[in-house]
């Protein structure tokens, strides 16, 4: 008889709470609930680092989700990431210069240890990527079994290694446009297809309001318990021009208006112009005039000297106003209450004050890359359709869940409408059969972990 392990155990309740799932006979997407967890310090992105100088310096927000790699599998989080193709895991948290317990803590891969993995050889382009700044950074390809927070398992993936991160304790599971547009290989969308797990290059995301611990994450399907109205449907756009040679493919798309509203009813209307969303970043990069004027009527006319961000009372966070954004016909506002953050880089220099997080894009040097981060993200339900090259948007509202399948259907997201707000009486068109793959509830995790996984260890 094995002696008993509490430390087999809480290593089995840890990959539990990833893993376990249930299953359905009908219906191919993955449901994928997000963790919110605070990263510590500062975390410039490997796709670009937006000029950042150490005053740049603040914890930031990422949705996690588990992955299990290779044969025997290890664990890892991974940041669920809109605006990359590329999925990469850390190496080695030896060589970050601070926060090495965190970076442990959200698992590494280690080549060695997996009997199924395999070493790939990538041209120095496909190697050597891009940032948006024009700045490039190198990883090592390797393919290996993958398994998503517990679904079915995705056989020989291509993925990078970072071997020797400075400043990221996280990897990245990275869900753009991938062979065909991005690149001469699969990524994690393409294999998701090519082995079956998924019918359509299709998913759906929910970040949920500013202060949610939980999002989620729909492969291959829509949550219509996750929204109100239609989805109203906005073309992908080419970016704007750029000064360096960088081609990537990402979900731009048109906010045809754009609106500062002030309690008073003091409104100032801006024309038009391209975004893209980040899911991974807590700011919105907004045009300049837009932002300089939500930060006078927080009573803001410059940036704190010390700092590369506005900064603002946490009192303001219950001023009325908002910024309003146009997406076609679907609109949509963000209280100013949620584009204000509370931080410790700050709270700890500066006692009572938070900051504005929305910045201003320096268009003179840095073209007009604007972006919307989780604060405007979060009231959005956004379905990404890589087959029509097209984002589906509507007011993102929680009342439940009832997953339906992204299907081969050139139309199957078409007029479907969120069953939230007294919007629909029920889901529109595609195909209710089935749950697909769904994480169960915590409480579910661990009586499951108790009943099934305990008795082994004895």
């Amino acid at each position: 008889m094995k002696a008993f392990s509490w430390t087999g155990l809480s290593s089995l309740i840890t990959l539990a709470s990833l893993a376990h799932l249930t299953s359905a006979d009908h219906g191919r997407f993955l449901d994928l609930p997000l963790k919110r967890e605070r990263t510590s310090g500062y975390r410039p992105n490997l796709k670009r680092q937006l000029s950042a100088s150490p005053r740049m310096a603040y914890d930031e927000d990422s949705y996690l989700v588990g992955v299990d790699i290779g044969s025997p599998k290890q664990t890892v989080k991974l940041t669920v990431d809109v605006s990359s193709y590329q999925t990469w895991v850390i190496g080695d948290c030896g060589s970050l210069y601070f926060h090495e317990d965190e970076c442990k803590k959200a698992g590494i891969y280690n080549d060695s240890l997996s009997d199924t993995s395999v070493y790939v050889s990538l041209s120095y382009e496909e190697g050597d990527l891009d940032n948006d700044d024009g700045s490039t950074y190198s990883l090592t390809y390797y393919a290996d079994d993958l398994t998503i927070q517990g679904g079915e398992t995705l056989k020989n993936v291509t993925f990078g290694l970072y071997d020797y991160p400075t400043s990221s304790q996280l990897g990245v599971l990275g869900l753009g446009f991938g062979k065909g547009v991005n690149s001469n290989r699969s990524n994690i969308i393409d294999e998701l297809v090519d082995q079956g797990l998924i019918q359509s290059r299709a998913f759906s995301l929910a970040l949920g309001p500013l202060r949610s611990e939980e999002g989620s994450l729909i492969l291959g399907g829509v949550d219509t318990k996750k929204f109100s109205g239609p989805l109203q449907r906005l073309p992908i756009v080419d970016p704007p021009d750029f000064g360096s040679d960088y081609h990537q493919t990402q979900y731009w798309i048109t906010i045809d208006e754009a609106t500062a509203h002030q309690a008073d009813e003091n409104m100032t209307t801006f024309p038009s112009f391209k975004a893209m969303q980040h899911s991974d970043a807590e700011l919105s990069w907004l045009p300049p005039d837009l932002v300089n004027t939500i930060a006078a009527h927080f009573g803001i006319i410059r940036t704190e000297d010390d700092y590369d961000w506005y900064i603002v009372p946490c009192g303001y966070k219950n001023m009325t106003g908002s910024l309003d954004l146009k997406f076609g016909d679907l609109a949509v506002s963000v209280p100013y209450g949620d584009l204000i953050i509370q931080n410790d880089a700050i709270s700890d220099h500066l006692e009572g004050e938070c900051y504005l997080s929305v910045m201003p894009r320096n268009v003179t040097d840095d073209g007009e890359i604007f972006w919307l981060g989780q604060n405007i993200m979060g009231h959005l339900y956004t379905v990404y359709d890589q087959e029509s090259r097209a984002l589906w948007l509507a007011k993102y509202q929680d009342c439940g869940s009832e997953v339906i399948e992204i299907t081969k259907d050139e139309n199957s997201i078409a007029g479907i409408n969120g069953q939230c707000g007294g919007s629909a009486e029920g889901s529109a068109e595609g195909s209710a059969e089935g749950f697909g793959h769904r994480v169960a509830a915590p409480t579910a995790v661990w009586l499951s972990c108790m009943f099934v996984g305990l008795f082994p260890l004895l």
